[in-house]
């Protein structure tokens, strides 16, 4: 289990396309991101203070469209993604002398709402090939992990048709898995399975604030943020309550931050339970296909 020095903070915003960028590490930003194991998009409301003029028209007229919010401690070479998305909502607030680029996001978006799967697969092509397939067809989405108890091989050719989340969804729901976009991967997780890894220790030293709390949802714990702490990743938590100490997986990060306030925190909902850890899906291979 890995602990982190918390203090320094830093942040690297990135806004762009495919083809070019801006980052901004010096002007005020806050930010409100939630991400569950939950098949639809996360959602993200990212503020930027005083971006010059040209840049925010890049953003409002539409020619930026992608977002990535990295966050860390001490250097800048020490942030690691906290979301990536989609901007779907830009906006302009005037608020006294400050000019504020509102920016409402959607992890793969485009993606789970477009992408489209037409293919007959191969006798002896199984689940991994379907989801494999799903996620080729999802543009800008990268294959991610899976973690299923059995996979299950077709006998004969299988064919696949309709939105690609709906296909997902028929392959989740046979084994009793979520299926997710995080920042840009697709993740498909049985409950008994977490990502690869080696997790992360969550005590008083590594920046938990407060004592855990038990909800109907599974344990809560607040903590400075953790960007390494994804949905789906293993947490080790050291409390003082020693009922709450153990092994948990992460199943939703609400985060929250103000580079020129005191909030910088994410409230994880933990599920306690022994898990094994999921491997790296597959890409899609054309051979498994029928003409």
């Amino acid at each position: 289990m890995t602990a982190i020095k918390q203090y320094g903070r830093q942040y690297i915003l990135t806004i762009g396309n495919s083809k070019e960028s801006i980052q901004i590490n010096n002007l005020r930003v806050a930010f409100s991101i939630t991400h569950t194991h939950d098949k639809t998009p996360n959602k993200a409301t990212i503020r930027v203070w005083n971006l010059n003029p040209s840049h925010r028209h890049q953003v409002t007229g539409g020619e930026f469209r992608q977002v990535a919010l990295a966050v860390g401690y001490g250097a800048l070479e020490n942030c690691r993604v906290l979301y990536a998305g989609q901007i779907t909502k830009p906006a302009v607030i005037r608020e006294g002398l400050d000019f504020i680029l509102e920016l409402t996001c959607d992890d793969g978006a485009t993606a789970y709402r477009d992408a489209f799967v037409n293919v007959t697969l191969a006798a002896g092509s199984t689940h991994e090939d379907v989801i494999a397939h799903c996620a080729g067809e999802m543009t800008g989405i990268t294959p991610g992990n899976i973690g299923l108890p059995a996979d299950v091989t077709f006998t004969r050719a299988k064919v696949c048709y309709g939105p690609a989340r709906h296909v997902m969804s028929q392959v989740a729901d046979h084994h009793g898995a979520d299926w997710m976009i995080q920042n840009g991967e697709l993740h498909i997780l049985h409950p008994d399975y977490c990502l690869p890894g080696e997790g992360a220790l969550l005590n008083e030293a590594s920046g938990m604030l407060g004592s855990p709390k038990p909800t109907d949802r599974g344990l809560e714990v607040s903590c400075l943020l953790r960007p390494e702490i994804t949905v789906g990743s293993l947490v080790r938590v050291e409390s003082i309550v020693a009922d709450y100490g153990g092994d948990y997986k992460a199943v939703a990060v609400k985060s929250d931050g103000d580079t020129h306030a005191s909030r910088w925190e994410s409230r994880l909902t933990l599920v306690n339970g022994k898990f094994k850890q999921a491997k790296k899906l597959k890409k899609r291979k054309k051979k498994d296909e029928h003409a």
